[in-house]
């Protein structure tokens, strides 16, 4: 199983930088948002659309990084399959040296499906990784409102659903 914790100081940051058209979509995702500033916001839900093979992950990733967990907010990333529970942690993993940016030391990524750790285990995550099956259970919602509620409430939902259909599961995980 990967290491949940990341020692920011020893990694190594990423010199990829985005596309323009992933800067103006960071850019509206700032404008929309506006972590981090204090202007107030009801604004809770949105979504980004891009094609197949555009970079969304890597576009999601460095604004969650760069605004929400910098700001606090712990992420909780959804996805429909178990192979994109890997991906997802690993994009995460490896772009996380933005945080030093911030002056984090480090950072707790638990990844969750059958192959990795169970929900019960993800306590203290500042950023969650799992199957959207994972969630979508009693068991799954009474460890989610636990597990938020010790980041005090503060908290970034994504749901990666790549190409498929909404199921009543999904909507009713969150």
């Amino acid at each position: 199983m990967p290491n949940t914790t990341i020692d920011l100081i020893k990694s190594m940051p990423q010199n990829n930088k985005p596309y323009g058209y992933q800067g103006e979509a960071i850019a509206k995702l700032d404008e929309y948002f506006a972590l981090g500033r204090n202007i107030p916001t009801k604004r809770k839900s949105g979504v980004i659309v891009m094609p197949t093979g555009s970079g969304k992950t890597f576009t999601s990733v460095s604004w969650l990084l760069d605004k929400a967990a910098a700001n606090g907010y712990q992420i909780i990333w959804l996805v429909h399959q178990q192979e994109l529970v890997t991906q997802a942690y690993d994009t995460i993993k490896n772009m996380s040296p933005i945080l030093k940016n911030y002056n984090f030391k480090n950072i707790t990524i638990v990844p969750i499906s059958s192959k990795h750790y169970t929900i019960s285990q993800a306590g203290g995550a500042d950023i969650i990784v799992g199957c959207i099956q994972s969630f979508a259970s009693r068991k799954g919602i009474k460890y989610l409102n636990f597990i938020t509620r010790g980041k005090g409430g503060i908290n970034w939902l994504l749901l990666s659903t790549k190409h498929i259909t909404l199921h009543r599961t999904h909507i009713n995980s969150y």
